[in-house]
């Protein structure tokens, strides 16, 4: 999960918390922080609670996992926490030796530009929403970040390493 789990107007986090908790029950969920997070004084907590229900929170830190035999190492950028950009780069040129799958997460995908020189495989990311303005047949006209006739506002971009912007489920 890249970021955005609920609006900087939301009151009640729990029940965004609560669905990740229950995924986590059944499926191995990773979660970033979004700017949506960062722009409210509930991270901490939304971070704490989130552990607690077995959701791995990654902050500009690693993990590897085994999933049906594969290794898979997970990296997780928190871009806010300026401090810790430097630690997320050592956690990406670490990638280079480190076997199996690697997953790059990410909230901005206009990122992919400053990270793709790293050794991932594939790089999630959100932010866009599919645009903030899209239009049928056209497209997003305009995302954050990104600006007007964003490059990556949804889908999947088959490079080398590949990235993957989803809309989100809200």
């Amino acid at each position: 999960f890249t970021g955005d789990l609920y609006s900087r107007g939301t009151k009640n986090i729990m029940p965004s918390i609560e669905f990740l908790g229950q995924l986590a029950k059944d499926f191995c969920v990773l979660y970033i922080p979004g700017n949506h997070e960062h722009g409210t004084d509930k991270l901490p907590l939304t971070m704490e609670k989130l552990r607690q229900y077995g959701v791995n929170v990654l902050s500009n830190n690693s993990m590897e996992m085994d999933i049906n035999g594969q290794s898979v190492v997970a990296v997780g950028a928190d871009i806010w926490q300026q401090k810790g950009i430097e630690q997320l780069e050592e956690e990406l040129k670490a990638l280079k030796n480190r076997p199996g799958f690697k997953l790059f997460l990410c909230h901005y995908p206009e990122d992919y530009e400053k990270y793709k020189q790293y050794d991932f495989d594939l790089m999630l990311a959100g932010h866009a929403h599919g645009g903030q303005i899209a239009l049928p047949f056209i497209g997003a006209i305009f995302a954050p970040g990104q600006g007007f006739f964003p490059k990556y506002d949804r889908g999947f971009f088959d490079y080398t390493p590949a990235l993957e912007v989803s809309r989100g489920l809200g």
